[in-house]
């Protein structure tokens, strides 16, 4: 949800940097439409006060998380958008140097959280990418949507570079990672976590959401995966492409466009803003930045569509970024308490074989999650420790008796592990309880982020 601007107003509002006197007035009758919630009771508060408002305008395709970043850290905030994607913020201007420190945060994960390589598991395993790797892990059993779900947490929270995806033949699917990967840390957040957050998301009250995004994921990665060969993917017909915030591209064989969707008078019309032939040196990488930039694209293999589709808005909502920080909070909060248990067992979490490490863990991070749905209290734990977690849930407005069951087989994961064997010498093989993988090819695929021109200037206002 984001307050609502014209794009006159939003030019003069972080272009020009003037607010005037009938967007504040707007403003506040918003802010205290939604006063008890935050942040909007937090912003609200500069409107008593002498304290002076910034702004400042960032891309459409990183405000969600440059907003997620921003309630992280506590900072009042809101979103302004205009019907044709551009978002902006509005924070009080006391937190211009920590709202600085976020972007800087989000711009960094966002370079580095670039998915280079979906390979299937036998790429993954031969070397494909890097001969001296020949350890992998594989988890089984789960969905499409599951493991493409999970590949998408693995990039934006874990950094990953390279992992693999296949069906198998009973058509459940396999994600596999290179072993040194699988005990892998970043902000605290492990495989472990990722994979518990993957199965409270699409069990959670925004599942449905989340797997009509990452259907759309999948099929624009399978066209990025063709290399955006019209030929092969389309019969050789141009393709279009939606996006969220009005975004659109038209690929054909040789050229593309790029630019936004605007009504006018109960009309469509179609602003290009990028346009490109392959004459130029850089048209692939120019093809790629812009296919990149379109949030929850929907593929249409007919040009026509777009303009009779209906815009949905697929941008994450206040409340869905508040529950995916909770559930954040909570992971958190069972990655530490199992770290004090490792100090008195330490040979259950730092100890012999990855694949038991790692499903040790997610059968205790489990079993402390079932203690705050319904479950017993788990005697590995102290009641202080078990009632602070239950405490901390509570906090974060999270009910977890829904998952009460899901929770009890979560700590069944399906894990193994596999090695490529040494030429001329004994082969070195982990497990192998549940079988091969298929070794049906998934397209390659790339994905590049423009980092440029993600913040504009800033501008600040006085109340």
């Amino acid at each position: 949800m984001s307050f609502k601007a014209s794009n006159a107003e939003f030019d003069l509002l972080f272009v020009k940097k003037n607010m005037t006197r009938i967007f504040l007035q707007r403003l506040r009758v918003y802010l205290e439409r939604h006063k008890d919630l935050f942040p909007y009771s937090e912003l609200l508060k500069a409107f008593g006060g002498k304290m002076n408002l910034a702004v400042f305008a960032c891309r459409e395709d990183v405000a969600d998380d440059m907003y997620m970043a921003l309630l992280v850290q506590q900072i009042p905030c809101l979103r302004v958008a205009t019907t044709n994607g551009r978002t902006g913020f509005v924070i009080p201007g006391e937190t211009v140097e920590k709202v600085i420190s976020a972007q800087d945060m989000v711009l960094k994960e966002k370079a580095a959280a670039t998915r280079h390589n979906i390979m299937t598991g036998q790429q993954l395993l031969s070397g494909h990418l890097d001969p001296d790797k020949r350890n992998v892990t594989v988890i089984s059993k789960l969905s499409k949507i599951e493991a493409y779900h999970l590949m998408k947490l693995a990039h934006d929270k874990l950094l990953l570079q390279n992992c693999a995806i296949d069906e198998m033949m009973d058509g459940s699917y396999t994600f596999s990672l290179y072993q040194e990967d699988t005990l892998k840390s970043h902000n605290k957040v492990t495989l472990a976590q990722i994979y518990l957050q993957m199965q409270l998301d699409l069990l959670g009250p925004y599942g449905d959401i989340i797997v009509e995004k990452t259907n759309r994921t999948i099929e624009m990665d399978q066209f990025i995966g063709s290399d955006f060969n019209i030929k092969k993917y389309n019969n050789g017909n141009k393709v279009a492409i939606l996006g969220d915030k009005n975004n659109y591209m038209i690929i054909e064989e040789k050229r593309f466009e790029y630019g936004y969707i605007k009504e006018k008078d109960g009309e469509k019309i179609f602003v290009k803003v990028v346009e490109a032939d392959r004459s130029l040196h850089d048209y692939p990488d120019r093809l790629r930045t812009c296919a990149m930039r379109i949030s929850n694209p929907l593929i249409l293999r007919d040009e026509r569509d777009l303009s009779t589709i209906e815009y949905q808005d697929l941008s994450k909502t206040n409340s869905e970024i508040r529950y995916e920080i909770s559930i954040s909070n909570v992971l958190h909060e069972v990655g530490e308490m199992l770290l004090d248990r490792s100090r008195e067992d330490a040979h259950i979490f730092m100890y012999g074989d990855t694949i038991n490490i790692l499903k040790n863990t997610i059968k205790e991070s489990a079993k402390i999650l079932l203690s705050a749905a319904g479950g017993i209290c788990p005697y590995e734990y102290t009641t202080d420790q078990i009632e602070s977690f239950r405490k901390t849930v509570e906090d974060n407005h999270l009910n977890l008796v829904p998952f009460h069951d899901a929770f009890e087989k979560m700590s069944e994961i399906s894990v193994y592990g596999k090695a490529r064997p040494i030429q001329n010498k004994e082969t070195t093989v982990l497990e192998k309880d549940h079988g091969e993988p298929d070794e049906k090819e998934l397209e390659e695929a790339e994905e590049a982020i423009d980092s440029q021109d993600l913040w504009m200037e800033w501008g600040e206002h006085s109340l």
